[in-house]
């Protein structure tokens, strides 16, 4: 995976899953949040199925050390690939959020610990602390809302159909299957990261309408995910056992999420 969230293969099976809602919550709900100073920078995310922490030293230009933790995951293997996170030392910090790494292949890492990874190297030059909200509502015939806050303040409001954006914004008409070449030329710095975080919400989503507990590790799920991740690689994924009871499903706002960080900006929302 090159580009962020760029595995289509993932982008399609979490919208093609079978359905079986089972969670007493209409939505996703995400927190993603982002703090630096002093040569620190933070980044934590948890939604229904994830919760990591990546922390970030740096000496101003460029990654000097990098911790990962996964409080929260969906297979018991997720925690090893952390040790595949020492592959940023040494990277250099970039005011954009960068796209593509060179000499990091990002489907041998945990997708999450690798997109908080990749925030982190422009947050820290950027400094100071971002909180982003991502509310998804679920599936219903291939559609869904999406909307995402930054700080309090709404800054993506999007319809999906399949993976099609209906706005009233730029992003009108857009796929999210080939939109990460327009978005590199096309958006400023803090639209694009935007995209970013509510792009992999988008997929993450899917696993909300999917009924997980039929498999019992991940090597039932090769024929949808193989190669799509850490996890997801031959000769790892069978002894990827289900993590039970992992999944929360008692979500229903985003004060519940990273409370270790403080409760979020406060924020508005139209009944779901």
């Amino acid at each position: 995976m090159i580009y962020i969230l760029s595995n289509n293969l993932s982008l399609r099976a979490a919208l093609n899953m079978n359905v079986n809602v089972s969670s007493p919550s209409t939505a996703l709900h995400c927190r993603l949040l982002l703090q630096a100073s002093g040569g620190i920078c933070t980044v934590a995310v948890e939604d229904d199925f994830h919760h990591f922490v990546v922390t970030l030293a740096h000496d101003g230009a460029q990654v000097t050390g990098i911790e990962v933790g996964a409080h929260r995951t969906p297979w018991t293997l997720c925690p090893q690939a952390a040790e595949l996170a020492q592959q940023f030392v040494g990277l250099p910090l970039t005011a954009r959020l960068p796209l593509r790494l060179a000499g990091i292949d990002s489907k041998q890492h945990c997708t999450h610990q690798y997109d908080l990874a990749v925030l982190a190297l422009s947050h820290a030059l950027r400094g100071g602390r971002r909180d982003y909200l991502i509310e998804m509502t679920d599936l219903q015939d291939r559609q869904q809302n999406a909307r995402l806050w930054r700080n309090g303040a709404l800054v993506l409001d999007w319809r999906l159909n399949r993976t099609l954006i209906e706005s009233a914004d730029g992003f009108d008409g857009r796929n999210l299957r080939g939109v990460m070449d327009w978005a590199a030329e096309s958006l400023d710095d803090d639209t694009l990261e935007a995209l970013v975080v509510l792009r992999r919400a988008v997929m993450v989503s899917g696993g909300r309408v999917a009924d997980l507990q039929r498999f019992a590790h991940a090597g039932q799920a090769m024929s949808r995910m193989a190669g799509g991740c850490f996890v997801f690689q031959p000769g790892r994924a069978e002894h990827a056992l289900r993590n039970e009871g992992n999944t929360r499903t008692d979500l229903h706002d985003h004060t519940q999420l990273l409370t270790d960080f403080g409760l979020p900006h406060r924020f508005k929302t139209a009944s779901l």
